[in-house]
């Protein structure tokens, strides 16, 4: 199932009218650009579709979200095993500071998705690895 914008514009008697209006579609195939359909309306209004833009999200909305958490940490666990050829629970000093490095974020959320996420250990015990290493 995917959603689109439809874009939708009125035509009466070979005239635009200053009419037109946004509507979401969802189905598996977008409305046809062009395609009209006639108001019961005297004289006859033609409603016209003039643009669809595809907005479905880039993942998959019937995933559990909790899945897609697990997805990105195995990601991220292999991504510092290929530079590193540890495991991050080996070197939590070396993993630590990788990841604050190659992470985009506030340093706040950083450290708390390798407290909950990745390390398990609580955000003043990162801090003290981080300190550390200083």
């Amino acid at each position: 199932m995917r959603i689109f914008k439809v874009k939708l514009e009125r035509q009466q008697g070979g005239k635009k009218l200053q009419w037109s209006r946004e509507e979401l579609y969802t189905g598996d195939h977008p409305p046809k650009v062009g395609k009209s359909i006639a108001l019961m309306t005297t004289p006859t209004t033609f409603q016209t579709v003039v643009s669809v833009e595809d907005i479905t999200p880039d993942i998959e909305t019937k995933v559990s979200l909790t899945t897609i958490v697990v997805d990105v940490v195995e990601r991220t666990r292999l991504k510092f095993f290929e530079v590193y050829g540890k495991d991050p629970k080996d070197n939590r000093k070396l993993f630590i500071n990788w990841y604050i490095r190659t992470h985009e974020g506030t340093y706040r959320s950083l450290i708390n998705d390798l407290s909950n996420f990745y390390l398990h250990i609580s955000e003043d015990r990162i801090n003290r690895y981080i300190n550390e290493s200083e």
